[in-house]
């Protein structure tokens, strides 16, 4: 199974030694990720997004749209 052995090979390389530069670089990618994600998602072309796929997500502003775009 794909997913067995993914699991493994990631369990395996945590207890791996990293060098310090690459945590380094790997934390500020994580944080640029999250600055850029978390106030992007109010603007468009996100809301646009959205908008558009309100009827696949359960309905436009529904309270369930709002929780699968968020969980997404």
């Amino acid at each position: 199974m794909v997913l067995g052995r993914l699991a493994d090979y990631a369990a395996a390389e945590r207890s791996a030694h990293l060098p310090a530069e690459v945590l380094h670089h790997a934390m500020r990618a994580v944080v640029d990720w999250f600055a850029a994600t978390i106030p992007g998602g109010t603007r468009p072309p996100a809301t646009l997004l959205r908008e558009a796929l309100g009827e696949e997500l359960g309905g436009r502003g529904s309270r369930r749209a709002r929780l699968q775009w968020v969980r997404a």
